[in-house]
């Protein structure tokens, strides 16, 4: 099981992960390190404060992002649908023609 050494806050934690885990765990640890900085420029607030509120934050963007993906499946799901109608509708339509033609023809 790899081990990641990871700088979050200003402190190191050693940490283990999964096989093939370790980059998006490195990722997200700088996520949580960036906005951590940014709202501790804001000397007012504790640091646990301040590393809840990064927290949230990157949590908050990732379920926006799971939500916009799913928005997005449901869109492309409705447009595949319509165009599924819309392919029937123009191959009844041709029969419809193919038929009137051979009605016309055999007159």
């Amino acid at each position: 099981m790899p081990k990641l050494n990871l700088t979050i806050c200003g402190k190191s934690f050693t940490f283990s992960c999964g096989e093939g885990q370790e980059a998006i765990i490195n990722e997200a640890a700088k996520k949580i390190d960036e906005k951590f900085n940014l709202i501790q420029a804001n000397k007012s607030i504790s640091e646990m404060t301040a590393l809840v509120m990064a927290s949230l934050l990157v949590s908050s963007e990732l379920l926006k992002e799971n939500e916009d993906i799913k928005q997005n499946q449901n869109s492309s799901m409705l447009q595949s649908d319509m165009l599924e109608k819309t392919i029937n509708e123009v191959k009844n339509a041709t029969r419809r023609i193919n038929d009137v033609a051979l009605n016309f023809k055999n007159d």
